[in-house]
């Protein structure tokens, strides 16, 4: 039996071949096209549904960091009004000391000034007496 040789460009074959080729790669093409749709679209949706979460957790951070601010600025003060508060009974003690001693000194010279005129009263009513006779 003698082979027959055909040309692999007359092949009726080949052009079967050739055209399932091309709707092969166009029905994969297709189907590419799709896929990159329903995965563009599913990330849409994702985005969507966890923006509101992901904006949530961001708030909390950004809240947790102020928040760790305001303690320290919080902790600041608090050392602050504490030193302000112990310097002001250090100094009402001292005014207190102060006023005490002051009052007492006035006593003192009241004291003085009493019995200088209780003396002077005396030698004046003694040089009464004396200045009738």
């Amino acid at each position: 039996a003698a082979l027959i040789m055909i040309p692999e460009d007359d092949c009726p074959c080949q052009n079967d071949i050739e055209e399932t080729q091309r709707q092969v790669i166009h029905s994969l093409l297709v189907e590419k096209r799709k896929l990159q749709e329903r995965i563009f679209s599913n990330l849409k949706d994702y985005e969507k549904r966890v923006t509101p979460f992901r904006d949530v957790f961001e708030k909390m951070r950004s809240l947790k960091r102020e928040n760790e601010k305001l303690s320290k600025e919080n902790q600041s003060m608090k050392e602050t009004l504490q030193s302000t508060i112990s310097s002001l009974q250090n100094q009402m003690t001292l005014a207190m000391a102060t006023a005490v001693e002051r009052k007492t000194e006035l006593e003192q010279k009241l004291a003085d000034a009493e019995n200088t005129i209780r003396f002077l009263s005396e030698k004046l009513s003694n040089s009464n007496i004396s200045t009738e006779e």
